[in-house]
């Protein structure tokens, strides 16, 4: 009777234990497996791709486009001014000496205006091509990053140092070149400090439509 009674005794303990060790494992949290960083030179992945002389060109052409037509507006301005003068003849009244001198003052300011808008539109051209060479990168980032197990990937410039085995630099480009190693387009813009004499414009088209 008493042995009964003990292996009934151990048997109850057992099942408390066991109980007491499943609702341990439900009130801790599993541990979420640490994330892998991988780095990679974007700057040296547009290079390979051909993207970095294909956006540097285009910024170059589009900053020169825009200098070219502030030439050109502040030679219509400057040909109205003349027209104007011309048109008072010699001998210039004092109120038109006055209203010369403000048209002259106005087309000052609207050339001001007009070089500080192309300087806004350039920065913002600048940045979209670069926006939009990284996006055509990061397919192939992405790719590499998930065949090494990588959860996180950050830009080797931003790094301060890092084991040279996480930089997947290298893979990207051999990813991009296994898959035919095309250089991918940049869009063309052509952006304008001002349309029609008024407000600044921006044309977009393809790459390859330029003329």
């Amino acid at each position: 009777m008493n042995m009964r009674l003990g292996g009934i005794c151990l048997l109850l303990a057992a099942v408390a234990m066991t109980a007491g060790c499943l609702d341990q494992s439900k009130s801790e949290p599993q541990a979420k497996p640490k994330p892998q960083v991988a780095v990679v030179n974007l700057d040296t992945i547009a290079d390979a791709m051909g993207m970095k002389a294909e956006v540097a060109g285009q910024i170059q052409a589009d900053e020169q486009g825009l200098r070219q037509q502030l030439a050109q507006i502040q030679q219509s301005l400057q040909k109205q001014l003349q027209e104007k003068r011309a048109a008072y003849g010699e001998e210039m009244t004092e109120d038109q000496q006055k209203e010369l001198t403000q048209l002259v003052n106005q087309a000052n300011a609207q050339m001001n205006q007009l070089r500080q808008r192309a300087q806004a539109l350039a920065m913002q051209n600048r940045q979209q091509k670069i926006a939009q060479a990284r996006a055509q990168i990061q397919p192939f980032v992405e790719q590499v990053a998930k065949t090494r197990g990588a959860t996180i990937v950050t830009e080797r410039q931003f790094v301060f140092w890092t084991d040279d085995s996480v930089d997947i630099t290298s893979d990207v480009i051999a990813k991009w070149k296994l898959e035919g190693g095309k250089t991918p387009a940049i869009s063309t813009t052509k952006p304008a400090p001002a349309a029609d004499g008024g407000t600044p414009a921006e044309a977009t088209t393809p790459a390859g439509d330029n003329q």
